[in-house]
């Protein structure tokens, strides 16, 4: 008996389609299930299929419209071209309409089975996942990048299908019932502007990003990377520093310097099991707040150790103002109509909860869409009827607009800033000792200044005590 894993489940879908398919979509299902062979060392037992097949028809759904059946298209009719989404330049594709596919099938069986040669099937996926384009660019170098751009659906080229891969193993992890989470971290205006160096400027930032991919983190460890559907993470720096480091996946390229990049948003969205979500919402804000702590005690003894002569009245007003800095929102929304029998019932519930709340004009533009896709085939409809992946747009609105109502609703929590405010912010009192009057302030920051002056590494600072700081933007300089 076939024992079942979350990481199994996944790798049966990620590889639901080769990455060769628009070189040949005639057998592709028969390539991918030779590549899920080698991967899982095993064939894909019915549930992992089954599984696989219907989160293909829902990323398949929220990704491209619903063609009607018939429509093809073939690269020799028309020469493809992949156009850049800001620049506008044209890359010509005409040559790949000669490439074999039992070439490039080759060159993805010796890819994949690299990569899944040993390991859990944890390991295996996430290198699957995010090295299985570098793999295939090395082992068929006669497409090489261009297999990360090559399209999911060749009659509407927007997405690439390493992309739809990714989006599909999510959906099926996250099976019978998905749900959205929306998480965010703050406050970003304040945090970031409070500053009088660029390097004030560039470290607000620099730590909200951070902190963001802390939260992320926590979910990828569980659930893996791609349930993260914004941003994406798939080469990301943190992120490949996390997979590097703690997971051994075998990035080859690894620029340190891009990780002093704030490259990660203080928002995203994850596809996660809707009984599960909620606590894992709450263990990513825990890993947020700790991560929080742990920076910021960091930085205090750093400074404690011969350069602020800090007492316990300072680290008090220390824990006083870290403790209520940082503000973590976040909503869940479950997927409606997990009970429906069918597909179209499902997504009908979606629509009805979306009109019911937010009633929509009467030309509403995605309704007129919705009767046209629901229609039969001999009707004129689309080739398949919808699903949850056709309402997705709503279904993220709606989670959006909870997201949004919650954040709204913003956490007080009363703070006494008494005594000389900080030169930066202005709006928390400045770090003192015992003596909390303007010239103790002042003989406070001067001798934090002349400490620093002492020390060849900062010898460029003048020690003059005319910037005093509070915890926070002490933290962001230091």
């Amino acid at each position: 008996m076939v024992s079942h894993s979350r990481w199994s489940r996944k790798i049966a879908a990620l590889l639901h389609d080769p990455p060769d398919k628009p070189f040949g979509v005639a057998g592709h299902k028969e390539r991918a299930t030779e590549l899920q062979r080698l991967a899982l060392k095993r064939g894909a037992d019915t549930d992992e299929v089954r599984r696989a097949e219907r989160a293909d028809w829902i990323a398949s759904a929220a990704d491209r419209v619903n063609f009607p059946e018939g429509m093809e298209t073939f690269w020799h009719q028309q020469e493809a071209v992949l156009t850049h989404p800001l620049a506008g330049r044209e890359l010509g594709l005409g040559s790949l309409a000669e490439v074999s596919v039992w070439d490039t099938h080759e060159a993805a069986k010796n890819a994949v089975n690299s990569l899944a040669k040993d390991g859990s099937e944890a390991q295996v996926f996430l290198r699957l996942w995010r090295c299985l384009p570098d793999a295939l660019a090395s082992e068929f170098p006669r497409v090489g990048a261009l297999f990360g751009m090559m399209p999911a659906d060749t009659r509407q080229p927007d997405h690439p299908l390493l992309q739809h891969l990714s989006i599909t193993a999510a959906i099926a992890d996250s099976l019978p019932q998905p749900a959205l989470l929306v998480f965010s971290i703050g406050p970003v205006q304040e945090f970031i502007a409070a500053a009088r160096r660029t390097q004030d400027l560039w470290m607000g930032s620099w730590l909200l990003s951070f902190l963001s991919w802390t939260a992320m983190r926590s979910i990828a460890e569980t659930y893996g990377p791609d349930v993260v559907l914004f941003p994406s993470l798939r080469g990301q720096p943190l992120c490949d520093f996390w997979l590097v480091h703690d997971k051994r996946v075998p990035i080859q390229q690894l620029p340190r310097e891009d990780l002093a990049l704030a490259s990660v948003p203080n928002k995203f969205v994850a596809l996660l099991p809707a009984a599960e979500a909620r606590a894992a919402a709450e263990t990513a804000e825990r890993a947020v707040r700790n991560e929080w702590m742990r920076l910021t005690d960091a930085v205090f003894a750093g400074l404690k150790n011969g350069i602020m002569p800090a007492d316990d009245l300072t680290r008090q007003r220390w824990a006083e103002q870290v403790k209520t800095q940082l503000e973590v929102y976040w909503s869940v929304l479950a997927w409606p109509g997990e009970h429906e029998i069918s597909s179209l019932k499902q997504a009908d519930t979606v629509k009805l909860l979306f009109e019911n709340l937010c009633p929509p004009d009467a030309d509403w533009q995605f309704g007129q869409m919705y009767q046209l896709y629901a229609k039969t085939k001999a009707e004129g409809g689309g080739q398949y009827e919808p699903n949850w992946g056709t309402t997705y747009g709503l279904l993220y609105a709606l989670a959006d607009r909870a997201f949004n109502a919650r954040k709204s609703l913003r956490d007080f929590i009363p703070a006494e800033e008494k005594g000389e405010k900080c030169t930066v912010c202005g709006q928390r009192a400045a770090l003192h000792g015992k003596d909390r009057s303007r010239g103790g302030v002042r003989a406070f920051w001067s001798e934090v200044a002349n400490n620093l002056k002492a020390r060849k590494r900062y010898a460029e600072i003048k020690p003059n005590g005319r910037e005093r700081l509070c915890a926070i933007c002490t933290i962001k300089r230091f």
